[in-house]
């Protein structure tokens, strides 16, 4: 028999097979939430990437375009 055939003869399709609980995993640790001070830095710079290169976008599309 091929390993295929070894693998499927195994009878993994009978609905009277009952597998027992693992016990052995670890618990996954809780994430905790992240702090924000008063001013969230990575949002700000974020945005402000963000609006400078629509800026840009918008200047080069009007003003140098033509």
């Amino acid at each position: 028999m091929s390993e295929t055939e070894n693998f499927l003869a195994q009878g993994f399709n009978e609905p009277n097979q009952v597998r027992e609980p693992v016990r052995d995993v670890q618990a996954m640790p809780v994430p905790t939430a992240r702090v924000i001070g008063r001013v969230n830095w990575v949002g700000l710079k974020t945005l402000y990437v963000k609006e400078v290169r629509r800026f840009l976008k918008v200047y080069t599309q009007t003003i140098i375009a033509p």
